[in-house]
């Protein structure tokens, strides 16, 4: 993913308007736990199943060692089989400065509706299944 410092990424900041234009609704993130990771994160999802793009904006999310730990976005779909237990993988990403940042949403298959927004800590490359142990965000969709 290419990280931008709000302000400083035109197209997640071209896509965010243009997602809001579009009648998409900013999902705020709810802190899900009590990981020190999780601690003072806000921000918010835009996602559009129709055209299968989005944006993340975060605030508090803590830099990250990617020799360490990267974070996971995770989409829940309830068309997908077994979609509690596996949700589709929405990229893996690193927070490269602190402060608010804007971060692409990379669903790895197509989303066909999306109910919920959750970010792991996850080993680095991610995981193709998460323990979620590390269960640091949600965001769901009315």
């Amino acid at each position: 993913f290419t990280l931008w410092p709000a302000g400083a990424g035109p197209d997640q900041d071209a896509l965010r308007d243009e997602l809001i234009a579009a009648g998409a609704k900013p999902l705020a993130w709810d802190v899900a736990s009590e990981d020190p990771l999780a601690v003072g994160v806000t921000g918010d999802v835009l996602w559009s199943d129709a055209d299968q793009v989005g944006v993340m904006r975060f605030e508090g999310l803590p830099v990250n060692d990617a020799d360490e730990l990267q974070y996971q976005l995770w989409i829940f779909d309830p068309t997908k089989p077994n979609w509690e237990d596996h949700p589709v993988d929405g990229g893996v990403f690193d927070v490269p400065v602190a402060g608010e940042v804007l971060v692409p949403i990379d669903p790895k298959i197509e989303v066909g509706q999306a109910a919920l927004f959750a970010i792991t800590a996850e080993s680095p490359g991610g995981v193709v299944v998460s323990s979620r142990e590390r269960l640091l965000v949600t965001a769901a969709v009315p």
